[in-house]
């Protein structure tokens, strides 16, 4: 991308072609940090250790006891960004509270997530779900981390326990690391839960992998506007 005299971007003369190949190249490089990163959890003297296996097992399990398939908020088929935001806003502290003390519980690092822009509401809303703002339930968001499969495991097992005892609500858990892996290789276990009509994401982790995902978050958000059609979001 050239830089005019004055120094800014000079978006409008791009090569995007020379951009995807730059990206595409970054891909490739990021693809086998994340294949490194599972292995050093998930082999042990060139051996699959039985976690994983154990992990598998319980995701399976738990896709098919929540797989709900378009999860929303309690709001009207016609609210906007505002009211989603306030919902937000107003139960976020709950939902925030029984997801740590499950992370904390199973031995893991919570990381409470920033509350998702109105801006990005909006156009994740039009992009995916037909404007229905109450189905973006990933407004509030947080990680928690574990630095074993094993670690993972028991936060699993703790996420079943308290769905079983009624002190969480689970609306659907999808399975990231085996049937819905990312094409870069990267992995996460995705959950929805409810609280007070309002559904927000906990994404479960191991360490190895949120460390390569943080080094690849800017090379995610020019890959996703390189071969859109403007300016405007490759200049962003």
């Amino acid at each position: 991308t050239p830089r005019p005299p004055r120094g800014s971007l000079d978006v409008g003369s791009c090569d995007r072609g020379k951009v995807r190949q730059v990206v595409d190249g970054a891909n490739k490089r990021v693809e086998k940090r994340y294949a490194d990163a599972w292995n050093k959890c998930a082999v042990v003297r060139g051996e699959t250790i039985p976690a994983v296996d154990e992990l598998r097992n319980a995701c399976a399990a738990l896709v098919e006891d929540f797989h709900e398939k378009a999860p929303r908020c309690a709001l009207a088929a016609d609210a906007g960004v505002g009211a989603l935001v306030d919902m937000a806003s107003h139960h976020g502290a709950a939902l925030h509270e029984a997801l740590e003390r499950l992370v904390t519980r199973a031995g893991g690092e919570y990381v409470h997530g920033p509350q998702k822009a109105a801006e990005r509401i909006a156009e994740k809303a039009k992009n995916d779900y037909d404007g229905d703002v109450a189905r973006v339930v990933d407004v509030e968001r947080a990680t928690g981390l574990f630095d074993s499969l094993e670690d993972l495991n028991a936060a699993v097992s703790v996420l079943r326990e308290a769905s079983g005892d009624g002190s969480l609500t689970i609306r659907r858990f999808k399975d990231c690391f085996f049937t819905d892996q990312f094409k870069s290789g990267y992995r996460d276990l995705k959950v929805n839960v409810e609280v007070s009509g309002f559904v927000g994401e906990l994404q479960l982790n191991l360490r190895r992998i949120k460390i390569v995902k943080d080094h690849a978050h800017k090379l995610y958000n020019v890959d996703r506007v390189v071969d859109e059609d403007g300016d405007e979001a490759l200049y962003r």
